[in-house]
């Protein structure tokens, strides 16, 4: 499984470097960090796709998860607030119900 994940960072980190505007691509990328346990370099893979295009969606909510994975609990739920401002309402709005400083033992 981590072979499949690394063979991702490199195709990503490719499409990054003949298009370093493809924020899909950053966000992509920062998915593969997430699923690698690299949280912090997650989150500025998600902060670059940002940067590129506030709007996606999906990289406020990715980066809201990879901010759960690291307990920063108020970063985490202004990422999953921002996504289902953006139309991820279902998915979102169950994330920022799930973790609260008090619910985590």
């Amino acid at each position: 499984m981590l072979g499949q994940i690394d063979m991702r960072i490199e195709t990503y980190s490719l499409l990054i470097n003949s298009n370093p505007c493809d924020a899909d691509a950053y966000n992509y990328l920062g998915r593969a960090y997430c699923e690698k346990g690299e949280f912090k370099r997650a989150i500025e893979e998600f902060n670059t796709a940002i940067d590129l295009a506030p709007k996606l969606a999906f990289a406020h909510y990715n980066r809201g998860e990879a901010w759960l994975s690291l307990r920063e609990w108020d970063k985490a739920r202004a990422d999953l607030t921002a996504a289902k401002s953006l139309g991820i309402w279902q998915i979102a709005e169950h994330a920022c119900g799930i973790a609260t400083p008090r619910e985590v033992p």
